[in-house]
């Protein structure tokens, strides 16, 4: 079946009448993972298995970009302020997973992005998310090579704005 994409990234199935946000899409997958690992339980008659406390999971945030406050012409605009975006992303996180440890960094450049790989080595992370801010300069491409998960964003300085 075709998709149609709309500019707010909504999918539209045609025929269904349904619209999907990218949202929603993310918040189903997860619900259906969490039910899709709960099934072998289901079928069984035995309890399942006594779970024994771990250490929180640690994600490595990496903001990748040129610098917090934009001293270049580049996007958006020069004297571009990412803090407060970067804090708002920070404190959703951490508020929303209270069971995952977040470690916010910034990396310019591959060579930053290979000393957080490296540090990493000694004090292990569970996985990456890096918010692709407002350069292409290889931070997700070398923190892939890691073989841990990576989640990318390429995010819009406006999406924390947008009222949905």
């Amino acid at each position: 079946m075709e998709k149609i994409v709309s500019i707010n990234n909504d999918v539209k199935m045609p025929g269904t009448g349904s619209c999907l946000s990218r949202r929603s899409f993310i918040s189903s997958c997860g619900s259906c993972a969490a039910c899709a690992a709960l099934a072998p339980f289901a079928l069984i008659d035995t309890p399942p298995p006594v779970v024994t406390k771990k250490e929180k999971m640690k994600i490595k945030v990496i903001y990748s970009l040129h610098s917090i406050v934009q001293k270049q012409p580049d996007w958006p605009n020069m004297d571009f302020d990412f803090g407060p975006p970067m804090a708002r992303f920070n404190s959703a996180l951490q508020k929303n997973f209270r069971e995952i440890s977040f470690i916010p960094v910034t990396a310019t450049g591959a060579p930053e992005a290979e000393k957080i790989v490296e540090a990493d080595r000694v004090d292990p992370v569970d996985g990456y998310i890096v918010f692709q801010m407002n350069c292409w300069n290889q931070v997700v491409q070398t923190v892939a090579k890691t073989g841990k998960p990576v989640l990318l964003s390429l995010i819009h300085i406006s999406e924390p704005t947008r009222p949905y």
